[in-house]
């Protein structure tokens, strides 16, 4: 199955999961999490979650 592609109305946000993956991120904190990193200064551009997006303590900058 491909990867689906989410954008966030609120937020700059793109998040790329399955069906399956996106719907167990709503037992977590991964949506609010992301949507606060897509509100860090200086971010340009859209903050995305990967296919693996899960919970966490932290997120990668490039």
């Amino acid at each position: 199955m491909r990867d689906c592609v989410f954008k966030a109305k609120d937020a700059n946000v793109t998040i790329y999961a399955k069906r399956e993956l996106f719907e167990a991120m709503k037992g977590d904190r991964t949506f609010k999490q992301i949507k606060n990193v897509s509100h860090l200064p200086g971010l340009e551009g859209n903050a995305m979650v990967m296919p693996d997006g899960h919970e966490g303590y932290s997120f990668q900058s490039i």
